[in-house]
């Protein structure tokens, strides 16, 4: 897991899948990164993260917990972000979803392929 530590700001960025295959390595580096950044707010950046299963979202309400403030989480994907409006954590978290304008054509979730309907 990348992070940066910016203007007092500590910045992850989230790897392509957090599940229950990886959870607890997840919980643990995250958790280790955030101790060595004591003090700096943290904004996690999900641009990477592709999907994130009910053991993810487990582990970033303990961060949330354990934060002070806010937890901003930026550059989600249209897949991610419905993932957290349907388990309801868009409104524990502060999600901000990729600009409405971004090229999704080839995002995909498991087998199906997502397809966008603009309305002209």
């Amino acid at each position: 897991m990348n992070h940066s530590v910016e203007n007092n700001t500590l910045t992850i960025v989230l790897d392509k899948r957090i599940d229950t295959t990886n959870a607890d390595q997840f919980e643990q580096e995250l958790f280790e990164i955030v101790a060595s950044a004591p003090g700096n707010a943290i904004v996690l950046d999900a641009r990477n993260l592709e999907y994130i299963s009910s053991a993810g979202l487990r582990v970033l309400l303990k961060l949330k917990k354990q934060s002070a403030g806010s937890l901003p989480i930026m550059h989600v994907s249209p897949v991610v972000n419905e993932i957290f409006k349907a388990t309801g954590f868009y409104n524990i978290l502060d999600v901000h979803p990729e600009e409405p304008d971004t090229n999704i054509e080839g995002w995909s979730s498991g087998n199906s392929k997502i397809e966008i309907v603009q309305d002209e």
